[in-house]
């Protein structure tokens, strides 16, 4: 299946959760499992939600489940920033980072060059969005002219005197070049820009198309350097079994993911390891029913497979794909009924089956990737993240950033973590299902 663009920077829907230190628990799983600092006793059900321990289905797998090719880094011939050099236009030249990081954000991979004057932040940040965007995934030279921000896959933004998820102003680059020298956990995030011009722009808060300001600033920034650590993926996968393990083994990226049950809109209660060996990727797709970018999403899917989502035409279109809906809140931000389920479901063309209610009403602890030890308390898809862990990060003044669509790929053959948006593996969700489908 090649899976319609979208702009995963929209989706982010930021609100500030306090970090809890949990109790390092035991997961139930083998030797190589991860620690699960929720704890081994959250069995909390909603009535929508039901948590189920036991593996509906033990089907041997053939498949090896190690990928044996081996991932190399591409290497370029390292270039240097030169002397910058500055036209008539630029209103302002150059910029000084106090700090520099490089993220794996909800999918996309953020370089930000940034500076703080007291409550306030300015920045120069470079996204870069893989796969159909065309995004830059390794060194080399990318052109940035002409391009938009409503459409761009390398994109270089400045923007000042923010504060609160607010900007005064905002400059996009639509000339010049983006140039990457290094790119790999030991060389990091290197490179420079090159003779690249920022307009001052307004971005529609709907389209997120860009338009220059009249009379607004150039800032230029010619042979501006940037180098920023690389951070490895977090993984498991120290004890991957090719079957369906039913208490799980971890909940990181090459674990086997414990088996639970969610009521689906019909109030049947779905097992997720009920799909174990029924196919060869289990996709897993978190919904809101305030979301809009989500039902963009399942529209697009629904479009490619002949109008509704079903498991037959998933089958049909994608051979060995199988797809799970996860509903997190109804369009108010509750847990959605089953009522509200089933709307949601025939509104958005989706069989009613394939949608699972995932709101645990009681909240249940999960698990940060970053400071480790610490965790989030969630409502939202909570029974799903305590399985298949988002790989949610606090930021520097201890909020976490959750973002909806939320998507996740599952080897169906032995319910092992291959992906989900925030994991930083270095592939897109498109290259991973292609892989599995592949094997």
């Amino acid at each position: 299946m090649t899976l319609t663009p979208t702009r995963l920077r929209h989706l982010i829907a930021p609100f500030a959760l306090t970090l809890a230190l949990a109790a390092c628990g035991d997961s139930g799983g083998g030797g190589g499992a991860a620690p699960d600092t929720a704890g081994g006793a959250d069995t909390v059900e909603s009535a929508d939600t039901s948590v189920g321990t036991e593996d509906t289905a033990q089907v041997e797998d053939t498949t090896p489940v190690e990928d044996t090719t081996p991932v190399e880094d591409t290497v370029v011939p390292i270039e240097q920033a030169g002397t910058p050099s500055y036209g008539e236009l630029c209103t302002i030249e150059g910029f000084t980072p106090a700090e520099e990081t490089f993220t794996v954000d909800t999918g996309l991979y953020v370089y930000r060059g940034g500076i703080t004057n007291g409550a306030q932040s300015d920045s120069v940040s470079i996204e870069l969005y893989a796969g159909d965007f065309g995004g830059a995934t390794a060194p080399g030279r990318y052109s940035l002219d002409g391009t938009n921000y409503e459409t761009c896959g390398n994109c270089v933004v400045v923007r000042t005197g923010c504060a609160n998820g607010r900007c005064d102003k905002t400059y996009y680059a639509d000339k010049g070049e983006l140039v990457i020298t290094q790119w790999s956990p030991d060389t990091g995030f290197t490179g420079f820009l090159d003779g690249v011009e920022l307009k001052e722009v307004t971005i529609d808060s709907q389209t997120y198309h860009s338009t220059p300001v009249e009379g607004g600033d150039v800032w230029c920034l010619d042979q501006y350097p940037f180098a920023a650590e690389v951070p490895r993926p977090v993984v498991g996968g120290e004890n991957t079994q090719p079957t369906c393990v039913a208490e799980g083994n971890g909940y990181l990226v090459g674990d086997n993911v414990a088996d639970y049950s969610l009521k689906n809109c019909l109030g049947e209660s779905v097992s997720l390891h009920s799909r174990c060996g029924q196919a060869k990727a289990l996709w897993l797709i978190g919904v809101a029913g305030w979301c809009e970018p989500c039902t963009q999403e399942l529209a697009s899917i629904a479009a490619q497979v002949g109008g509704t989502i079903t498991r037959e035409a998933l089958d049909k279109d994608t051979p060995g794909l199988e797809a799970f809906v996860l509903l997190g809140e109804d369009v108010y931000g509750e847990a959605p009924t089953a009522a509200y389920c089933m709307s949601y479901a025939q509104s958005r063309h989706v069989d009613p089956a394939l949608v699972l209610m995932d709101n645990n009403t009681k909240g249940v602890d999960i698990p940060l990737i970053s400071p480790a030890g610490y965790a989030v308390e969630l409502n939202s898809f909570g029974n799903t993240y305590k399985r298949v862990n988002p790989y949610l990060r606090a930021a520097a003044d201890g909020s976490v950033t959750t973002a909806t669509p939320w998507n996740a790929l599952l080897r169906a053959t032995n319910m092992e973590y291959i992906w989900s948006d925030n994991a930083g593996t270095g592939e897109t969700l498109d290259q991973a299902m292609q892989r599995i489908l592949a094997e």
